[in-house]
């Protein structure tokens, strides 16, 4: 390779190093390297600000689907809710140039979901419109992505295949 390319020794074996420390190819001793299986690479979630995650909404719209009370075992969990404790919920689908890309889940305890209707979901980003109808600032928030696979209600919502992977996000906000 350095007679090759006309470079250093020195040189190839750096080279080499770093597409090993990248993982783009297996390095094997007194044998020649090899190619590594691609790796899939992905960039993680860095909001730093909630103006950040509102940034990340431009050119997005948000289609409400249903606000209503519903059981939760995950949301008793997070508001600390006697398991069977009704919250309520609102589904909706974020959509991209008229394509659906997201199906959103959100759901309020008790005390901030009584003072919220349909229509103060006005905003693509949920937290904004709760700000700015019921006066809380939030704090912080906490998000989780998990790995799934779409079931039949999600993929008809996103026109994906039925037991395809997606990605799901749980967010949990603190005022």
């Amino acid at each position: 390779l350095a007679s090759q390319f006309g470079v250093s020794l020195i040189t190839v074996r750096q080279a080499l190093r770093d597409l090993e420390g990248e993982g783009l190819i297996k390095k094997r001793t007194a044998k020649p390297a090899i190619v590594a299986a691609p790796q899939v690479r992905t960039k993680p979630l860095e909001f730093q600000s909630f103006a950040a995650i509102a940034a990340s909404s431009l050119d997005r719209r948000l289609v409400i689907k249903s606000y209503r009370k519903e059981q939760s075992a995950l949301a008793c969990e997070a508001f600390t809710l006697p398991a069977g404790t009704a919250c309520f919920c609102l589904r909706a689908v974020l959509m991209v140039h008229d394509r659906p890309i997201t199906q959103t889940t959100f759901y309020f305890p008790p005390a901030i979901g009584s003072r919220l209707k349909r229509a103060d979901f006005d905003d693509v980003v949920v937290f904004r419109a709760v700000q700015r109808h019921l006066g809380i600032q939030l704090s912080r928030a906490q998000i989780r992505v998990l790995g799934e696979i779409a079931d039949e209600v999600l993929a008809r919502a996103l026109g994906y295949d039925i037991g395809g992977p997606i990605l799901a996000t749980e967010m949990l906000y603190f005022s």
